[in-house]
C-alpha cells in the first residue's frame, strides 16, 4: 500500500454526561443505531490487519460505553496501543481496573480551564472537582496521564495556571489543541480566537516546553507548521488525515480525521470493508493527490506549501469551507513581521 495507517481515532459513543460549549460533535443522540461491542471488535481486527498501531478512544464520554473493557482487551491481544481522552467526570473504579489489566499508552483528560471557567465551559459546577480527583486517582494507580486543553477566547488567558497545574498533577504529558468552528461552538464568535490570541498563545507554548522540560508539552495539528523543536518533539509533516491516521464515529462511518465530521465521509464499516474505505475512497485524495496548483486562500502561495499542504484539514475545512487554507499559522505571522 503507499500510504501507512498508524493511528486511528475512534468516537465510540455519543452518550456523555455533560453538555460542553465547545464540543464538535454535538453529542446528538443516537442511542439504539450506535456500533456495538461485537461490530467494534471486527473493526479492530480490520485496522490490525491494515497494520494500525494506536487507538484513541473518544466521544461522548468513552467511558461510558458499555463493554469497552473488551476492545481494550482486544487491541493489546492483537498487538496494538490505546489511549482514552476522558472529561473525567465519572470515572468509576471498575474503569481504572480495567486500565491496569490492559494498560493504554495514556488517559487523557480534558481540562479547559480553571476551575470556575472549565466548569462554565463544561455546563457543570462540580465538572472540575471531578475531573481533578479522576486524574489523582489514576496517577495514584500508576497509569501514565495526559492533559488536553481545547484553547479559546474563555481560557487562553489561564494558560500558566494550567501550565503549572498540569505539573503539579504530575502530568506526563500536556496537549494544546484550538477550537473549532464546528458542533456547538460554530456560531459563536466570542468564543473563538482570532490571530493575535493564536500568536500569543504560540509565544507561550514556546515558554512552557522550556519552564516544563520534565513534561511532554505539544501543539496539536492544527497550529500547522512550525520549526522542529518549537511547539513540538518532531518535524510535523503536514496533515496526517487519510495518510496515516483516519477516524471513525459511533455509527461506523468513516473518515479522514473525525473532526470532518460528514464533511469527508468515507462510507460505513458495515456497508464496505474498512480496507476498501482506506485503499480507495477518493475522499482521502485532498492529502493523498495533493495539488498546490489549485490551493486558494491563506496558503496558496506560501514557500512551505508543499511541505505543509496548508495546515490542519480539519481546522481549514471548518474555518474556511476547504482544504489547504489553514486560519492561523507561525510561518505567516513571521513573514508579515519582516515586511513590516
Amino acid at each position: 500500500m503507499e500510504f501507512e495507517l498508524r493511528d486511528v481515532v475512534i468516537e465510540i459513543t455519543k452518550i456523555c454526561n455533560l453538555k460542553c460549549v465547545h464540543c464538535g460533535s454535538g453529542c446528538t443522540d443516537i442511542l439504539g443505531r450506535e456500533l456495538s461491542i461485537d461490530d467494534w471488535k471486527g473493526v479492530i481486527s480490520s485496522l490490525a490487519e491494515l497494520g494500525a498501531r494506536r487507538i484513541i478512544f473518544s466521544g461522548g464520554e468513552p467511558t461510558l460505553k458499555s463493554g469497552i473493557e473488551e476492545l481494550f482487551s482486544r487491541i493489546i491481544s492483537l498487538g496494538m496501543d490505546y489511549g482514552v481522552i476522558s472529561n473525567g467526570f465519572s470515572m468509576k473504579d471498575g474503569m481504572i481496573d480495567a486500565f491496569l489489566r490492559y494498560r493504554p499508552f495514556a488517559v487523557g483528560f480534558s481540562v479547559d480551564g480553571q476551575e470556575e471557567t472549565h466548569n462554565r465551559i463544561r455546563q457543570n459546577n462540580k465538572s472540575w472537582q471531578n475531573c481533578m480527583e479522576s486524574i489523582r486517582r489514576v496517577k495514584s494507580a500508576k497509569l501514565p496521564v495526559c492533559i488536553v486543553t481545547t484553547v479559546n477566547r474563555w481560557n487562553y488567558e489561564e494558560l500558566e495556571g494550567l501550565a503549572s497545574l498540569a505539573d503539579s498533577l504530575g502530568a506526563e504529558c500536556w496537549q494544546l489543541q484550538l477550537t473549532f468552528p464546528a458542533g456547538r461552538a460554530r456560531d459563536q464568535e466570542n468564543f473563538l480566537i482570532n490571530e493575535g490570541i493564536f500568536a500569543d498563545i504560540f509565544e507561550k507554548i514556546v515558554r512552557f516546553r522550556k519552564e516544563y522540560p520534565n513534561m511532554k508539552i505539544e501543539a496539536a495539528d492544527c497550529f500547522a507548521f512550525a520549526p522542529e523543536g518549537m511547539i513540538r518533539d518532531d518535524a510535523w509533516f503536514g496533515c496526517q488525515a487519510g495518510i496515516t491516521s483516519i477516524g471513525i464515529d459511533a455509527l461506523g462511518d468513516v473518515m479522514p480525521c473525525l473532526a470532518m465530521r460528514a464533511a469527508a465521509t468515507c462510507g460505513n464499516v458495515k456497508d464496505i470493508p474498512l480496507k476498501k474505505i482506506w485503499e480507495d475512497s477518493d475522499k482521502l485524495d485532498f492529502n493523498r493527490r495533493f495539488n498546490p496548483n489549485l490551493v486558494l486562500g491563506n496558503c496558496h502561495d506560501c514557500q512551505v506549501l508543499l511541505y505543509c499542504r496548508g495546515g490542519c484539514g480539519s481546522f481549514s475545512l471548518s474555518s474556511n469551507g476547504r482544504f489547504h487554507d489553514a486560519p492561523f499559522c507561525y510561518f505567516r505571522d513571521e513573514l508579515r513581521k519582516k515586511r513590516r
